[in-house]
């Protein structure tokens, strides 16, 4: 049986509140040229948006399903920080679609960098985590 593939008007995208919140998460108006060295402002904002939506498009086509908005921006922020391959070994993407609420827990697991436990990358996954339960932060 032939997969049918997913046309782009199908794929879930990445909400104005989900850029904010992700930008918010990474401090990106003081970190981006350490991110980008040598590169625009403008420049290093059409990066940021080429691999957003290259994420939310992956996650998109990975998840098969409609998720609502809030949880999807939060997996996107979440799914972009990772290693691809660290995330294809994650159970998050199975407990998306059959066991949802597990979905927060297992996020707060991913909070090494280089082997290394690291405390603002737990601020940001306890972050993600919370826009995934409730939709908002406070």
């Amino acid at each position: 049986m032939r997969k049918r593939r997913t046309s782009w008007l199908q794929l879930q995208r990445l909400s104005a509140k989900g850029k904010r919140f992700f930008r918010q998460q990474v401090n990106w108006d003081e970190t981006w040229p350490l991110y980008f060295y040598g590169v625009s402002r403008e420049q290093a904002e059409k990066l940021l948006d080429y691999y957003l939506s290259h994420t939310a498009a992956y996650l998109s086509r990975t998840l098969g399903a409609q998720i609502p908005q809030h949880q999807f921006d939060a997996l996107v922020s979440w799914a972009e920080s990772m290693p691809f391959r660290q995330f294809q070994k994650s159970r998050l993407r199975f407990n998306v679609r059959k066991l949802p609420q597990a979905v927060p827990a297992e996020m707060r697991k991913f909070t090494t960098q280089n082997g290394k436990w690291n405390p603002q990358l737990e601020v940001r996954r306890k972050n993600e985590a919370r826009l995934f339960e409730k939709g908002y932060l406070n």
